[in-house]
């Protein structure tokens, strides 16, 4: 049980912080497994990413609302806000993949 009830329990990634003058802090990285199979019939094929909001099994239609996803570029005090950038993956021996907006 966490400290707001009965509510699931969140994980928290955060990379490190730099104090060092023009240094960046830590990356965060999410990664899928590699299909190291090199077979021309049928090699293996590269492990997807996925990030979902949570579902929601309340009744209410006005207040039970699947867990919306998030992203947003760093903050800059002075400079620039970090951007946002959806790239597909690039096929080697064919087109890149697709972007579903």
């Amino acid at each position: 049980e966490s400290e707001f009830g009965s509510d699931g329990g969140d994980i928290l990634l955060v990379a490190g912080a730099s104090s060092d003058d023009g240094q960046s802090g830590g990356m965060v990285a999410l990664t899928g497994g590699m299909g190291t199979a090199n077979s021309s019939a049928d090699g293996g094929d590269g492990g997807p990413v996925v990030i979902t909001g949570g579902e929601a099994f309340g009744l209410q239609n006005r207040s039970d609302h699947g867990g919306e996803v998030k992203i947003s570029g760093g903050r800059a005090k002075t400079g620039f806000g970090g951007g946002i950038e959806i790239m597909s993956g690039e096929g080697l021996g064919t087109s890149s993949g697709t972007v579903m907006i």
